[in-house]
């Protein structure tokens, strides 16, 4: 079974509504996944920004903050299947 990692996005980024909406979005992507086989690991953005990310086949990236998504540059630069990819969100920051 390969392992997919999900991981959310800081709560700031995601005010009002919004914060349930963008949870429950990567939240039903990721069971529908593990219903078809996946290991799947929740981790937060703030995980991420401290250098703890688990190892996956897969990385569904919700994060938003530019110290997070520069401690995911390395998985896309190695290869990783990296959804919603780190230089994306650094090239369209708000």
């Amino acid at each position: 079974m390969p392992d997919l990692i999900a991981v959310y996005r800081r709560p700031s980024y995601s005010p009002l509504q919004h914060r349930s909406n963008d949870t429950a979005i990567l939240a039903d992507t990721a069971a529908e996944l593990a219903r078809r086989g996946w290991r799947v690991t929740n981790t937060s953005e703030e995980e991420v920004e401290k250098g703890r990310l688990p190892p996956g086949a897969l990385y569904l990236n919700m994060c938003q903050g530019s110290l997070a998504s520069e401690q995911l540059m390395p998985l896309e630069a190695d290869g990783a299947l990296v959804v919603n990819r780190p230089t994306s969100v650094l090239n369209c920051h708000r």
